[in-house]
């Protein structure tokens, strides 16, 4: 048994050699005081803060905009630190759990109605386009021929094409085959 004990400790140790890591990692007070503070605000995002009525009954109040915004960064603070308090990670889960309890309930959204959902098909029509433009076609041909291949609309690849064509290297000018 204590050589097993022995063997584990000594490989927990390689393990942190070659990690890079420290087993013991100093924090100064500042570190200590920004984390409580963290922490804090990350149960103040997820639970509310507690307050009492005039009757003396509790009740919760919730973060006004910015200081939510203050809030949402300390819990992605905390998150990517790996080490995440137990309480923080229960009030996430009663947050994230389609039959929870509690006062709030995660919705996620997409961030920007602009963006495409789909990139990956729209940088292969982009790349298509330019592909096409490359070979001497004119725009009109290039997109029409995308657009027939595609059995989209030619508004919609010029569309595509537009918004995504500076991603690509400028199209040298030169004669086309259409111009010839």
């Amino acid at each position: 048994m204590g050589r097993a004990r022995h063997g584990a400790m000594k490989a927990a140790r390689l393990s942190l050699l070659r990690s890079g890591r420290s087993a013991l990692q100093l924090v100064s007070p500042e570190q200590l005081e920004a984390r409580k503070r963290d922490v804090r605000l990350s149960i103040d995002l997820l639970f509310g803060i507690e307050t009492w009525d005039r009757h003396g009954m509790p009740q919760h109040a919730f973060l006004s905009a910015d200081a939510e915004n203050q809030a949402r960064a300390a819990l992605c603070r905390l998150l990517r630190s790996g080490r995440v308090p137990d309480e923080v990670l229960n009030l996430l889960g009663w947050v994230f759990d389609p039959n929870g309890q509690g006062d709030l309930k995660a919705v996620l959204k997409r961030r920007n109605r602009r963006r495409s959902r789909h990139p990956d098909r729209d940088y292969e029509i982009t790349r298509f386009v330019d592909r096409l433009r490359r070979d001497g076609r004119s725009y009109e041909d290039a997109t029409t021929q995308v657009a027939d291949a595609l059995r989209k609309s030619e508004e919609h690849i010029k569309k595509i094409y537009g918004k995504h064509r500076s991603d690509f290297d400028p199209i040298p000018r030169q004669r086309r085959k259409s111009d010839r």
